[in-house]
């Protein structure tokens, strides 16, 4: 019974899925809106349908916004589908650490830290004790938490007051609460940062008083775990390319002599010198030649090109928004209109001012890269 409905909604010239597509208007969007929701309408309008061309149909690749296949976005998908439920590894991805803490605290989190009593579990040693004080066994808790020594490190720092419990938790609750705290400020580092930092440096410390006799504990293990931090933090934005910006006063341009700026049915008035102005970089470029067949609005943009290449001059070019505030104003209004096709025969009370601008040639600042 439901194959038989399903053919009955998509076969036919009087099917229903044949009533929601007119010839020449895409979406008939009554017919939607007796069906769907306005929030489910909307996604389904803003999709192109070619109701007359005769482009055959093409698979894309759904995850990226061209419909190229990328290895990227498969394995992000792939990962998706296999992540483990409260998997810390997006935290820890985005903690502004060096790698190396990075890949530390990831080991961390899932216990693989090679402690004394980890190593008595995997027969590598017999004795499971603290290498520093020899009091307790080493596990993740003693470490780094209540060992004497490491008890003196974190009183070093002037912990945040929001961890009321840093030295009673549980490792797993001390562990994740502190890596997702980020109230704490230490010289405009974030306490997420500075911890696993810290956790870095303890583990560190521990090696080397095992390995080299005579190694000591710094006297101020805060201000070296800082310093460090700050240190790459510092040759990390030095990597970064820098871009200088500069202010420049924008204003709407007229057409030049014998040209008339974008009306959406130029071509059709007789008009044959046209200037096309959007905000929109990415439209620009793809409706002058820059996209792939695969893109999922490739049918629109086919549309576009085959419109330019009538028998008129016609440019399209990329402005900034302040000399398109007008253009801007009625795009944000239509947000609040119904879907549809809506023309205005006189300009709307509110654009007035826009155009009154836009005709007196006055200038707006806007910083721009250099």
């Amino acid at each position: 019974m439901l194959s038989k409905a399903s053919w009955r909604i998509v076969a036919g010239d009087s099917g229903l899925w044949a009533a929601m597509l007119r010839k020449k208007t895409g979406w008939n969007i009554k017919k939607l809106l007796q069906a769907l929701l306005p929030e489910v309408v909307k996604q389904i309008s803003s999709i192109y349908v070619d109701v007359e061309g005769n482009r055959p149909d093409t698979c894309i690749w759904g995850p990226t916004s061209n419909g190229v296949f990328s290895v990227k976005t498969a394995y992000e998908l792939s990962a998706r589908f296999n992540e483990v439920p409260g998997s810390p590894w997006k935290l820890i991805w985005n903690l502004k650490i060096p790698p190396r803490v990075k890949m530390f605290t990831w080991l961390l989190t899932q216990k693989k830290i090679l402690t004394n009593v980890q190593r008595v579990r995997r027969h590598l040693s017999r004795d499971p004790s603290c290498p520093r004080c020899h009091y307790h066994e080493e596990s993740l808790q003693h470490l780094f938490i209540s060992c004497p020594r490491v008890l003196a490190l974190w009183r070093s720092f002037y912990l945040p007051k929001g961890l009321i419990n840093f030295f009673s938790s549980d490792f797993d609750s001390w562990l994740k609460e502190n890596l997702c705290y980020n109230a704490g400020h230490i010289r405009n580092l974030k306490w997420s940062s500075i911890f696993a930092v810290a956790c870095w440096f303890i583990w560190k410390w521990r090696y080397r008083s095992i390995f080299e006799p005579h190694f000591q504990m710094p006297c101020r293990p805060n201000q070296i775990i800082v310093e460090y931090h700050l240190e790459w933090d510092k040759a990390n934005n030095l990597l970064k390319k820098a871009t200088s910006r500069t202010q420049m006063f924008l204003a709407w341009q007229p057409p030049p002599c014998g040209f008339f700026k974008l009306n959406i049915d130029g071509s059709r008035l007789g008009l044959r010198q046209l200037t096309v102005n959007s905000d929109y970089a990415l439209v620009v470029d793809m409706i002058n030649g820059d996209w792939v067949d695969s893109h999922p609005m490739s049918v629109l943009l086919t549309k576009c090109t085959e419109l330019l290449k009538n028998q008129w001059n016609c440019s399209i070019l990329h402005v900034y928004r302040e000399t398109n505030s007008a253009a801007d104003f009625l795009a944000k209004m239509g947000h609040h209109k119904d879907l549809g096709y809506h023309e205005l025969s006189s300009p709307h009370d509110q654009l007035q001012p826009f155009l009154d601008d836009d005709k007196n040639g006055l200038l707006r600042p806007r910083f721009v890269p250099v």
